[in-house]
């Protein structure tokens, strides 16, 4: 940005937008965009003196937002919500609250989402009836509510959308980029998308009932003349109607009618390949291919690097950790957890795929960090000469702390990829978002049917002293403070971004013994303590140079 911040804002807007998704662009790119951000915020006293100011950073949040930085875009949201209702920008202050209320519902932060909506609602009386901000107020209310299951109050608000003066089509061109009738067909598609959720959740009786309302939704936006990206979300939602009917083929002439052909890059078409693959994913799973749904369900998963949208994000990561648990029964089904987590390396590609997904998201480290933990606590444990020398308890049981060692990160698959992989300082609410990967890992855990290794994994962030997280406490197990060890002694020696040239594993572990001793529980230290003492953790360091 230049000294006084004139003509630099659309021009830097016109860069972001006409970049590709951010998760693909290198990792020095990212930075840029991550200081460009950082300065607009840092200017924002000059920026909210000047109504072109206004309107530009709130294009910029937008396309940051579009590009996958939710981060970015609500910190630049969030600064313009008080300075344009200060200006009586109304409509900019509005919408701001309109999208902020999208990104708390991008995190989860249900309550929070309609506290932004709410507010949104207030300044928006200022405005017309005509505006559109209303309506988009309305929907992002609606689908927080779902989210929620609150299901009447997510139908009410999304009918009241609806119900609402239709709203100028020139409004709703600059500030949602479509016309007044697109508008109200990505609505309808909403309701249909309502009920159709709604219906997995409802006995057989009334999902029947759910889904022949979600198919009048998309009836009546079929009978508009709609946009094209409008139409193939409303073609999604009818396909998987159709197979939640049992209807397969139906579901697959819809998927071969409008997804049949590859799309040329930047085509409505191809920015809605996540949704094939996930069509084609339930289609494999009527045919009873498991691991052809699998496969699919991660490439659809892997596709939202270029397509941006948190929210089909999370329900794709749940289709796809559904598939895995439905492998995990298929396979081991009538074994105990401690079996499978035995065999985990020989037979556990299907789930080893999950952590290769979350590790390829983590631009932080460099890559391999769950095989690198796990081999920290075989270094520090592997024999039981070696546990009787460092006092650990003979009953320590090794598979399932290799087995949360290998799944421990597997809750960053619900984390923002902006967010994992922020290169400005986070804030306090940043590092609350991170954090939660930790019981979001033991969620995902448990439901794969592995109880043991999630109590696990729900440790390896604490610390003896009381300040790790997500529980501050001072108690571990002896297995918890070994993995809590392991993953803090490969963090601190594993290349990352930020920290090219680590120091080496040894020097890291000198620390933990000497300065950083308050911070581990005495028998993980014990055991470091016999490791470097017998240079077992040399191969370690072979394993990170290695890479």
């Amino acid at each position: 940005m230049t000294a006084d911040g004139r003509g630099s804002l659309r021009d830097l807007l016109a860069e972001v937008s006409s970049l590709p998704a951010f998760p693909t662009l290198p990792p020095d790119r990212w930075a840029e965009v991550e200081r460009r951000t950082g300065e607009i915020l840092e200017s924002a006293p000059w920026v909210h003196r000047h109504t072109e100011g206004l309107d530009a950073c709130y294009r910029y949040a937008e396309a940051l937002h579009e590009h996958g930085d939710e981060c970015g875009a609500e910190e630049v949201w969030g600064a313009l919500v008080h300075e344009a209702a200060v200006q009586e920008r109304y409509d900019v202050a509005a919408y701001a609250c309109a999208r902020l209320s999208r990104c708390a519902l991008d995190f989860q932060e249900l309550r929070e989402g309609l506290n932004w909506g709410r507010q949104g609602r207030a300044w928006g009386r200022h405005l017309p009836p005509s505006h559109p901000v209303h309506r988009a107020l309305a929907l992002e209310i609606g689908l927080i509510h779902q989210r929620r299951q609150h299901w009447e109050g997510a139908r009410r608000s999304l009918v009241r959308a609806l119900a609402m003066d239709a709203p100028d089509d020139g409004l709703t061109d600059r500030w949602q980029g479509l016309r007044g009738g697109d508008f109200a067909g990505v609505i309808r598609n909403a309701l249909a998308s309502l009920a159709l959720d709604q219906a997995r959740r409802e006995a057989p009786r009334s999902a029947e009932r759910l889904l022949r309302e979600a198919k009048a939704w998309i009836q009546k936006n079929e009978s508009a003349h709609l946009a094209q990206a409008v139409q193939l979300r409303s073609a999604a939602i009818l396909a998987e109607v159709a197979c939640h009917q049992g209807d397969a083929e139906g579901a697959r002439r819809l998927v071969d009618g409008w997804f049949g052909t590859p799309p040329p890059q930047g085509d409505p078409q191809d920015r809605s390949r996540p949704l094939f693959l996930r069509l084609t994913s339930l289609l494999a799973l009527a045919d009873e291919d498991l691991p052809e749904a699998q496969r699919r369900a991660g490439q659809a998963f892997q596709a939202m690097e270029r397509h941006c949208y948190p929210l089909w994000e999370r329900d794709m990561l749940r289709d796809l950790v559904w598939l895995f648990t439905k492998a995990h029964e298929q396979r081991y089904s009538g074994h105990r957890e401690h079996t499978v987590l035995r065999t985990l390396d020989d037979g556990g590609p299907w789930i080893l795929d999950l952590v290769d997904l979350l590790e390829a998201r983590d631009g932080y480290l460099s890559g391999h960090h769950a095989r690198f933990v796990r081999a920290a606590c075989l270094a520090m444990c592997a024999e039981p000469e070696d546990r009787a020398r460092a006092g650990l308890p003979e009953d320590l049981d090794l598979p399932y702390l290799l087995g949360a060692a290998s799944l421990h990160d597997l809750g960053k698959l619900e984390v923002s990829w902006a967010l994992l992989n922020r290169v400005r300082p986070r804030k306090r609410v940043h590092e609350r978002r991170y954090q939660a990967h930790v019981l979001s890992g033991a969620r995902l855990l448990e439901g794969l049917g592995f109880p043991m290794a999630a109590r696990l994994v729900e440790e390896h962030h604490e610390r003896a002293d009381g300040l790790g997280y997500p529980y501050g406490t001072r108690y571990q197990t002896t297995a918890g403070s070994l993995l809590a060890l392991a993953e803090h002694l490969v963090g601190g020696s594993q290349p990352s971004h930020g920290r090219p040239r680590p120091v080496p594993v040894l020097e890291t572990a000198r620390w933990c013994l000497s300065e950083g001793a308050r911070h581990f529980q005495p028998q993980a230290l014990a055991a470091l303590h016999r490791a470097v003492e017998d240079d077992g953790l040399a191969s370690l360091q072979r394993l990170i140079n290695a890479g």
